[in-house]
C-alpha cells in the first residue's frame, strides 16, 4: 500500500510504501519514495499520485509527481532500480501492471510501455 496522495512539504518523499501485516492489519516497513519535491514556499506542499504492481518477484511503485519508476526486492523492500523521466498522469492517478516482459503505465490518453528485457 501507498500513502499517496498526500500533501509534503520541501524536501520530504512524497510517496511512502507500507508493508502491512495481514493478521493484525500493522504497519511492518515504512519506505519512503524518491527525493519529494523542492523549492516549495513555507506555505507550498506538493502531491504525487503513485501506482503499484507485482511481478517478476519485485514490486513496482510509479512515483508520478517526480516521474520514477521504482523497482523494489518484494523479500526486504530495498529499491533495486529505478528509471527516470516516466511522463504520465497529469492530475489523474495512474494504473500500472506488470506482463510480457514490460511494466505497462496508463495516463490520459496515453499508454507507457517499459521493457524488462535486457
Amino acid at each position: 500500500m501507498t500513502s499517496s496522495p498526500t500533501v509534503h512539504r520541501d524536501g520530504t518523499a512524497l510517496v511512502h510504501l507500507h508493508r502491512i501485516n495481514s493478521s493484525t492489519g500493522d504497519i511492518t516497513a515504512d519506505i519512503p519514495l524518491g527525493h519529494g519535491a523542492s523549492g516549495l514556499g513555507p506555505d507550498e506542499g506538493a502531491v504525487s499520485y503513485s501506482a503499484l504492481a507485482l511481478g517478476e518477484d519485485f514490486v513496482w511503485t510509479l512515483v508520478s509527481f517526480e516521474g520514477l519508476l521504482l523497482r523494489l526486492d518484494r523479500a526486504d523492500l530495498t529499491v533495486s532500480d529505478s528509471e527516470d523521466g516516466i511522463a504520465c498522469c497529469s492530475g489523474v492517478a495512474p494504473g500500472m501492471v506488470v506482463g510480457a516482459g514490460s511494466v505497462w503505465i496508463t495516463g490520459p490518453g496515453a499508454i507507457t510501455r517499459i521493457s524488462l528485457l535486457a
